[in-house]
């Protein structure tokens, strides 16, 4: 499979691909679940985790909030500028940075670059929503602040750690501005270990087929393409609606409603 294209039009390899790289991202996510330290982790689940491409685009993300996942492109675009060619295995980037692409400053992320060979073949991410990043008030989460500096850390895209050795600079720092530093770095190692196991499957043979898609374009996200096209020229033949007031009261207008 890494020597020729994936079949556009064969919709069996398209499942089985996306099976796999779904099933990787959720095992991702249940590492958190059990790892974790905080409340805020493990039983509220505020986290999310995803698998990314080499360019940063996501291939897979897993059964947790969805919201924070619209800021990774952004995020590991600030990581990939920060960071591009001067990272290694078991390197660890985090960040919480709104002005880098994060969120607000509890949700802190981590990428964890997967490599084949010198060169980065995927991302695993993991973002969790941290107990509290110091600040005026404990959670780090004021609606009458006034300005940033005020709501906690800020973290710019840094490495926390070193070729799978945590930088003890860092971790102290952290440590030292949060109120819960037992759960805040806690959960930090947590969302490590979450990321190894994502490059470990990654890695693992029994998913090559579906990992070999990350050499190149996903040539079949064009399956999502027709089925979008599918589904617009579906609703395309939908006949109008129309209001009649007879047989609908509360139907204020006469004219059709169209799609």
């Amino acid at each position: 499979m890494a020597d020729r294209e994936l079949p556009v039009g064969d919709p069996i390899t398209f499942a089985v691909i996306k099976n796999a790289m779904d099933a990787i991202v959720d095992e991702v996510a249940y590492t958190v679940i059990r790892t974790a330290r905080s409340e805020i982790v493990k039983d509220v689940m505020d986290y999310s985790a995803a698998i990314c491409d080499a360019k940063g685009e996501m291939v897979a993300q897993a059964k947790t909030i969805a919201q924070h996942l619209g800021a990774i492109p952004e995020a590991i675009a600030a990581v990939q500028r920060r960071w591009s060619g001067r990272l290694q295995s078991g390197d660890a980037v985090i960040m919480n940075d709104p002005y880098c692409g994060g969120m607000h400053l509890p949700d802190v992320f981590m990428f964890f670059p997967i490599f084949e060979g010198a060169h980065v073949l995927a991302w695993s991410v993991v973002i969790c929503h941290h107990t509290d990043l110091g600040g005026r008030v404990p959670g780090s989460n004021a609606a009458d602040s006034t300005e940033i500096y005020q709501e906690g850390l800020r973290i710019p895209p840094l490495k926390l750690f070193h070729a799978g050795v945590i930088d003890e600079t860092l971790e102290a720092m952290i440590g030292l501005n949060v109120r819960v530093p037992d759960r805040v770095l806690g959960d930090l190692r947590a969302q490590y270990a979450a990321c190894q196991v994502g490059a470990r499957e990654i890695a693992s043979p029994t998913t090559s087929t579906a990992t070999a898609c990350l050499k190149r374009p996903f040539r079949f996200r064009s399956h999502s393409r027709c089925a979008a096209t599918a589904r617009c020229t579906s609703i395309g033949k939908v006949r109008p609606l129309r209001c009649r007031r007879r047989s609908t009261p509360h139907c204020r207008s006469p004219n059709p409603i169209r799609f």
